[in-house]
């Protein structure tokens, strides 16, 4: 893709995310201030997570996004986890 139909592409939206400062300085001074920075956490935070767990949820609305991730996770995930391990899904 050439630069000129990158940034054309770019005036679609009325924003457009970078994950770096200099990617964002260099695309925000084009495209008119419509950058915005987003850059992943630099710090990683470690918690612990319990020993044992007995039930899990998903809570989502009905975009479809969402029951396509559902209907994988029963799916692929599902008769995985259940096998091995004595939990329950509820639902929300």
């Amino acid at each position: 893709m050439s630069r000129e139909v990158e940034f054309d592409i770019f005036n679609i939206y009325d924003n457009v995310i970078l994950l770096c400062q200099p990617d964002y300085e260099k695309i925000n001074s084009i495209i008119d201030d419509k950058a915005l920075l987003c850059p992943h956490p630099e710090i990683v935070h470690n918690y612990q997570v319990r020993k044992e767990v007995k039930n899990i949820s998903y809570m989502a609305s009905s975009y479809l996004p969402n029951i396509d991730a559902i209907a994988f996770f029963l799916e692929k995930c599902w008769p995985i986890l259940s096998t091995k391990y004595d939990i329950q899904l509820k639902s929300m």
